[in-house]
């Protein structure tokens, strides 16, 4: 039998406004605690360039090697798997309430673990980069004789901007892992289209809110101005999938 939602779903499934109120719901809390999480580690990131550098500027420098150490002490990577495994459940609770249908996602755990992988691999290049960009700062500042003030003001710009752009890899990964396991959580149960819906705001791109309201196959994501993809897929998307289940068609 289906349940209540997805009857509801079905009679309305013309009617957009009452599809959004059953779409799956932004993973609000999961990106605010990979925020923060990732605001302490920047936070220890900052203190190691500061302590490394100090007043001196011909100190030794930061590595590649003491960010890799930062990542492994700080246990980033036991946070990720949490995080990938309560973003699973999400998905699989919203199609179980959807279907009244038992959710297994097939591999879950490598799925859990490409997205651990893929985490680890961004914040790494990241830090790579903020190795490379402070030595460089380190060198010119001690071969033209700058002052250290100016140096430091550097440094924490550098620094700032490093953790921006680490902010940004929270926000969309968090995003890009709901949808993922949203999409999987779906397929497992049969689904093969779904209903494109964005947020509904200033916020949202051009080119997907031409797709809104729209419906799609999983097996042929639509081009989005950025390559083919599903809800999600882009940097930063917000948009969402909301299951078409033929199981209960013409019921």
């Amino acid at each position: 039998m289906a349940s209540a939602l997805y009857s509801k779903l079905r009679r309305t499934s013309r009617d957009i406004a009452a599809l959004r109120r059953l779409a799956p719901k932004q993973p609000r809390a999961e990106r605010i605690r990979y925020s923060n999480r990732i605001s302490a580690f920047w936070q220890m990131w900052r203190a190691i360039v500061e302590d490394s550098v100090g007043i001196r500027l011909d100190a030794k420098r930061p590595t590649k090697n003491a960010f890799a150490e930062l990542l492994k002490t700080s246990r980033l990577n036991v946070f990720l798997k949490n995080l990938g495994q309560d973003l699973s459940s999400r998905g699989k609770k919203y199609t179980s309430k959807i279907t009244r249908l038992p959710v297994r996602i097939p591999n879950e755990d490598f799925v859990i673990g490409d997205f651990v992988d893929e985490n680890l691999k961004l914040i790494t290049s990241l830090g790579n980069e903020q190795v490379g960009i402070i030595s460089t700062i380190l060198e010119l500042a001690l071969q033209s004789g700058q002052r250290s003030e100016d140096t430091a003001k550097e440094l924490n710009h550098i620094l700032d901007v490093g953790e921006s752009h680490a902010q940004l890899i929270a926000r969309d990964q968090t995003l890009k892992g709901a949808a993922t396991f949203n999409r999987l959580a779906q397929q497992a149960v049969g689904v093969e289209s779904y209903t494109w819906l964005t947020s509904k705001d200033e916020r949202v791109r051009e080119s997907h809110a031409d797709l809104d309201g729209q419906t799609f196959q999983y097996s042929d994501p639509p081009d989005t101005g950025n390559g083919r993809n599903h809800p999600g897929e882009d940097i930063q998307c917000r948009c969402v999938a909301v299951p078409i289940i033929p199981l209960f068609e013409g019921i």
